[in-house]
């Protein structure tokens, strides 16, 4: 049986790490050399390879899901299209339906039809004046009763009265074909609907992947990072409802081989700030060059959170290292405790447009590089 704490080299990099449960992390975090690093978007080919070669298969990642996007986007304007001309066809058609019917009846109860030229009652009329000759020109103009229609049937050997059967089955079909456009309607609206559900998922996912995918492209080593945060109300409501609490900015460095750090943010405030301001902290980050640096932290930290449309009236905050703090200190874990400010900037920031112009903000952390010995 292996003893959990006892040091390991990293295969790849040797790297000495402190322990053979840290060193998982270390593959999969911060180790260049890895080259067995599997895709985290659960990709069905089963990728793997070193961290570059992930890079650029995440990249063709949201080519494919951008194609999927506009190929959703185009279906679901084409069905809106279609399904606007059934809607205009079907309402049409029923107001036509509802005017013949009621026409219609209004010819039965009234003895008399409207339409000379299509009512079965009319034609049979004018068969009567061709064959007897005998309906004077001031008679025809005289109202035609049903019973006189039903003397001449009987007359001329037709057993059956067959007209308001014949409305009657009309009607009955033209009421059916109604229910049978609103099914239709009904299904139409349901797959609507699906489609759009689906393709809100999707946005979400991409937008996902694309952050990811900032984290990985993004190497700043002079210590000052302006950080985006893209689609802020979702995030917003996202932080109210606990469903993401916080955020981490991607890593940046004082120099090519110097102190990493991040930003860890709570939109929905943390602490004393929850519910009424924006959180804001700063995060020592465990490296693979802590050892050659020089150890509690000591540079002064500044954030500032932009206004976009007056950089003059940007919120800015700084403190300089408490040495003695454990957020200071050389890294034992991923990352150290987060120190900063619980009450950076009040919520309603969120909802002025100087700050949030494109539903984005952006942050801004600045480390003093002053006295660090630079690569």
């Amino acid at each position: 049986m292996e003893c959990e704490e006892f040091p390991v080299a990293c295969e790849y990099c040797q790297l000495i790490m402190p322990n053979r449960k840290s060193i998982q992390k270390h593959l999969q975090n911060e180790c260049q050399r890895y080259d067995e690093m599997k895709c985290p978007m659960n990709c069905p080919k089963d990728f793997k390879g070193d961290r570059e070669s992930v890079n650029s298969h995440l990249k063709d990642h949201l080519l494919d899901m951008s194609r999927l996007l506009n190929t959703a986007l185009s279906r679901i304007e084409a069905l809106e299209t279609k399904i606007t001309q059934v809607l205009e066809e079907s309402n049409r058609e029923r107001v036509e339906m509802r005017m013949e019917i009621t026409e219609l009846k209004k010819a039965m109860r009234n003895g008399q039809t409207t339409n000379t030229e299509k009512s079965p009652t009319a034609k049979l009329v004018a068969k009567n004046e061709s064959t007897n000759g005998s309906v004077s020109a001031s008679n025809s103009l005289q109202p035609l009763s049903v019973s006189s229609v039903k003397n001449y049937a009987h007359n001329s050997g037709v057993t059956r009265w067959e007209e308001p059967k014949t409305v009657r089955r009309e009607d009955a079909g033209m009421k059916e074909e109604i229910r049978s456009q609103e099914t239709r309607l009904m299904k139409m609206s349901e797959t609507l609907q699906t489609v759009q559900s689906n393709l809100t998922q999707h946005s979400i996912a991409i937008d996902e992947v694309r952050l990811r995918q900032d984290i990985l492209d993004v190497k700043v080593t002079n210590g000052v990072l302006i950080w985006k945060i893209p689609d802020l109300r979702r995030r917003y409501r996202d932080a109210i409802d606990r469903r993401t609490i916080s955020l981490y900015s991607p890593p940046f460095y004082t120099s090519p081989h110097g102190y990493r750090m991040c930003i860890r943010t709570y939109l929905n405030g943390d602490g004393i700030g929850k519910g009424t301001h924006i959180s804001m902290f700063f995060v020592i980050m465990r490296s693979e060059h802590d050892n050659l640096l020089p150890w509690p932290f000591k540079q002064s930290v500044r954030f500032t959170l932009i206004n976009q449309k007056n950089p003059g009236a940007s919120v800015s905050e700084a403190f300089v290292p408490d040495i003695k703090s454990s957020s200071f200190q050389k890294p034992e874990n991923d990352m150290n405790l987060a120190s900063g400010f619980p009450k950076f900037a009040r919520q309603s920031v969120l909802q002025d447009e100087q700050f949030t112009l494109g539903n984005m903000i952006y942050i801004k952390c600045q480390v003093d590089i002053t006295g660090l010995k630079l690569d």
